[in-house]
């Protein structure tokens, strides 16, 4: 079995659809000093912690949706006005490209559970025919 917890997509607070402005400093991390959204801060720190706590379980994944639901145009962070109809609330398109993506992640997860099953019956057909013929 395998644990799929999905981050909390962005919510903005602002018709621009702005989550962050971005500096140096805080390119590629999480929300920092310059958030001007309080919800995104709040959002990245969750999804912080759940990305943590699924990095530490071997069974746990964590699906992270932020890539393709934001844009990034000069020194800003944006949510993807393609993928969202308001603030909230995604798109038909925004529905589309989520379930594509998790459909993806899950795809992945099901081969690599696939692989380690056959690994673990060679493993148990290799024991089952070692201790058998010794005892």
């Amino acid at each position: 079995a395998k644990i799929v917890i999905n981050s909390l997509l962005p919510v903005a607070m602002q018709k621009s659809m702005i989550l962050q402005e971005l500096d140096d400093r805080s390119r590629g991390s999480s929300a920092g000093e310059n958030v001007r959204n309080m919800y995104w801060y709040s959002i990245n720190k969750v999804n912080d912690v759940l990305k943590v706590f699924a990095n530490k379980h071997l069974m746990v994944k964590f699906f992270d949706a932020t890539d393709f639901l934001t844009v990034t145009d000069k020194n800003h962070l944006y949510m993807d006005k393609d993928m969202f109809v308001d603030k909230m609330h995604l798109s038909h398109r925004g529905h589309y490209h989520l379930a594509k993506a998790q459909a993806d992640a899950l795809g992945h997860i099901l081969k690599e559970l696939d692989e380690r099953k056959d690994i673990h019956d060679d493993l148990l057909y290799y024991h089952n025919f070692v201790v058998d013929d010794w005892f």
